[in-house]
């Protein structure tokens, strides 16, 4: 039966703050790849200056970027190339920092990328060449962490097989089993 009182201490309003609001990044990665990070922030009292948004794993700076703050209350995005490497649960750190900032605490948000040493195979099937085909695998072709294999009917029952691993497959055509 104590009563209990609320007693707010210090200012009603914020002046000069920068805060990271939310930081999105996709749970699993390639090794070698780029995954990008999308990042949103919020600030007031310092609408129309730069800050700067950073990213670091294990305390070393990968990337550094300015940006403009948006207008007080209002939602800034920004998307930051992020070179993934070394397989295994990667922690990134994300911070902005902006001139005369006065909460700091506020400024840091971390997330984890799952960073993968696999190759996935796709398997493309044209029934017809086609420009869109060449182009295809033009593009995939220097992708070391995507396998692209094809089959390719240049005439009825011709198949052209490409990127096979061994002789045997896709040899009977189509697949039955994944």
């Amino acid at each position: 039966g104590i009563p209990i009182y609320t007693v707010g201490v210090g200012e009603d309003v914020i002046e000069r703050d920068v805060e990271l609001v939310q930081v999105w990044t996709p749970r699993n990665s390639l090794n070698d790849a780029t995954a990008v990070a999308e990042v949103s922030f919020r600030s007031e009292g310092l609408a129309g200056r730069t800050a700067t948004l950073q990213v670091r794993e294990n305390g070393v700076l990968l990337k550094s970027e300015e940006v403009t703050l948006p207008r007080d209350g209002q939602i800034g995005e920004a998307a930051i190339d992020l070179p993934v490497t070394n397989e295994g649960s990667r922690v990134f750190e994300f911070s902005i920092e902006a001139a005369n900032d006065r909460i700091a605490e506020n400024n840091t948000l971390s997330t984890l990328i799952e960073v993968r040493n696999e190759q996935p195979k796709i398997l493309y099937v044209e029934g017809e060449p086609r420009w869109e085909y060449r182009f295809l695998r033009r593009a995939l072709e220097d992708d070391p962490n995507v396998q692209v294999v094809s089959l390719l009917r240049t005439s009825p029952n011709k198949f052209y097989r490409q990127g096979i691993d061994n002789e045997d497959t896709l040899a009977e055509g189509f697949p039955t089993t994944r």
